[in-house]
């Protein structure tokens, strides 16, 4: 008796979190669905700013998914080349800059460094949104991100009150692993941003209307390759 009783409690307490978690990700999804267009439907609000939030990279190479997010932003760029781009990414290990890795595509498909500012505690979407405006003090945002996961970065973009829209990167094959984790991600930044947690890192601020930081970076990286790029001095 006592054993079918901590059974059925068991049963009781996983349906109310399961639940929990669907009706979030209604919730989430249904709230930002306005906000969702494809590269080829934008009209770039004025005063906004493209985020393409780190994904990712395999032997010094952007990831599929982090590059299909570099491959939207460089399709934005070629058509609304007054934009701005905050490639906020993960530095937090030596010898893993998925920042650098990034601007070095950009690079070499022939991205204006002065458009681009580099954002290296990008750690998790909700940082590099939180960063785009104390940071780069951007007004308006462009978010870059697969259809996934666009829906929780734009919820975390309205619980902080940036105004913000979202551009689907190709997706191709999404796998039940990342629709899953998705799921439960958004509880996370359900907790982060309704209590507008503060991102691990902060700093000093760095203007989009400013000089970009790109500039910085690239003069003490002059003698090195894109490929030995380990941190963030």
């Amino acid at each position: 008796m006592v054993m079918r009783k901590w059974i059925i409690i068991a049963t009781i307490v996983f349906c109310l979190i399961f639940g929990g978690v669907i009706a979030l990700d209604f919730r989430v999804h249904m709230s930002t669905k306005s906000q969702i267009f494809s590269p080829f439907e934008l009209n770039p609000p004025s005063n906004a700013a493209i985020l393409v939030p780190g994904a990712g990279i395999q032997q010094h190479q952007p990831g599929r998914i982090y590059q299909e997010r570099l491959d939207t932003a460089l399709l934005l760029l070629q058509s609304f080349p007054e934009l701005k781009l905050i490639l906020s990414a993960d530095n937090s290990r030596e010898k893993y800059n998925e920042t650098a890795i990034g601007l070095h595509y950009l690079l070499n498909h022939k991205v204006n460094t002065g458009k681009v500012f580099l954002d290296f505690a990008g750690f998790d979407t909700y940082d590099s949104i939180f960063r785009a405006k104390a940071i780069f003090q951007a007004e308006k945002l462009i978010i870059i991100s697969q259809d996934f996961a666009l829906p929780r970065a734009l919820f975390i973009a309205n619980q902080l009150e940036i105004p913000a829209i979202g551009v689907i990167a190709s997706s191709g094959k999404v796998s039940f692993r990342n629709v899953l984790r998705e799921k439960f991600a958004n509880v996370k930044a359900f907790i982060e941003s309704t209590r507008k947690l503060k991102p691990h890192f902060l700093g000093e601020k760095i203007p989009l209307e400013g000089e970009s930081n790109s500039w910085e970076f690239l003069g003490k990286r002059k003698s090195d390759s894109f490929l030995r790029f380990t941190s963030n001095e």
